[in-house]
């Protein structure tokens, strides 16, 4: 099984530019989801056990979604698994929305709506980034 390179650099800047998009996205949407969050789900148990609780669902979600990320890049190439990542981001933001007066019930499912994403993103990343881009170009990526 060969990870699908792309066939022009067209592919390559569209994906780099996904990657880029996706990162801020995620780096400032979680930051504001992330905090309010944690404090509703704190409001409705009041219980620090429960918070620890979501970060290790959160952790193990993100192994999983890392293994299926590896899945969709070998299966469809690396577009659609940052395609997938960011619709099921995008839908578990919208999901925690609407259903924000029953977090306390629901938070495992919405730490595995948080987790699975970001581990496809990060199997993305770094095969991405191994394997297509130049050393100047990470380092550049990492820069940005």
């Amino acid at each position: 099984m060969q990870l699908r390179p792309f066939a022009d650099q067209h592919h390559s800047h569209e994906l780099l530019k996904e990657l880029y998009t996706f990162n801020l996205f995620h780096m400032v949407g979680g930051l504001i989801y992330g905090t309010y969050y944690g404090i509703f789900l704190y409001k409705q148990v009041l219980n620090i056990e429960v918070l620890v609780i979501d970060a290790l669902m959160f952790s193990l979600a993100t192994w999983a979604g890392y293994i299926i990320g590896v899945f969709l890049i070998h299966r469809n190439g690396y577009v659609t698994a940052v395609k997938s990542s960011f619709a099921m981001f995008l839908l578990g933001a919208v999901l925690t929305l609407l259903f924000m007066d029953r977090i306390a019930e629901l938070f495992v499912a919405f730490a595995a709506m948080r987790g699975l994403p970001t581990g496809i993103f990060m199997a993305v990343v770094g095969s991405y980034l191994l394997k297509e881009i130049t050393k100047e170009g990470r380092a550049r990526y990492f820069y940005i």
